[in-house]
């Protein structure tokens, strides 16, 4: 795929689908083989992955990760362009929410594909039950599944390319949470890490 940002930093992406090598990802001439994801603490999953795997794959991995003993993270990151339909994306992200154990979604991502406001997001994700952090952006993160203090979260001062600003957020936090550190600490080092990473162009910042 390719990336382009406006003057805002603003992201806009460009795929090519159908010549994406993740496509074939878990399949082998028997079928769907998720033996590779066996042993490990915890399981990752974008929602961008869910888009290009064909859907037969998308229903067994479903189902493998409902008997997996990893704790599972997700985040949607919905990408329209990358669906067929909205009603499919729905379908497939809420049965992927369902099941998550850390779920990391962008308040953005959720409102625009459920068409849902910020209210309605919150109650859907406290049904859910699911622990983790809703993603607002320069407001900083709302927790899921457990309450926290009013901790503030400093916006960053620039902001040039806002194209890996969740993941570094999901790569913080999660590190954070593997840890064993508390929920308080991990929302606020994911945000400090997104907010280094968007003052920069690209997804990765120096050490």
């Amino acid at each position: 795929y390719a990336i382009s940002t406006s003057a805002s930093g603003e992201r806009a992406f460009t795929y090519w689908r159908a010549q994406s090598a993740a496509r074939e990802l878990f399949q082998t001439a028997n079928g769907a083989d998720f033996s590779a994801l066996n042993g490990y603490d915890a399981l990752y999953l974008s929602g961008i992955t869910l888009a290009i795997l064909p859907s037969d794959i998308r229903h067994e991995l479903l189902n493998f990760l409902k008997t997996s003993d990893a704790l599972f993270a997700f985040d949607s990151n919905y990408r329209p362009a990358l669906w067929s339909n909205a009603q499919e994306a729905r379908k497939t992200i809420n049965s992927f929410w369902e099941i998550s154990d850390l779920a990391l979604p962008s308040l953005d991502d959720e409102m625009e594909l459920f068409q849902e406001n910020f209210e309605t997001v919150q109650k859907r994700f406290a049904a859910y039950g699911s622990l983790g952090a809703l993603k607002r952006g320069e407001k900083g993160p709302l927790s899921l599944g457990e309450a926290v203090s009013g901790t503030r979260y400093p916006a960053s001062p620039i902001v040039v390319d806002t194209t890996a600003a969740g993941d570094s957020f999901n790569g913080a936090y999660l590190g954070a949470k593997l840890s064993g550190e508390n929920q308080e600490r991990a929302l606020q080092k994911g945000h400090a890490c997104a907010a280094q990473v968007v003052q920069v162009h690209g997804a990765i910042i120096e050490a």
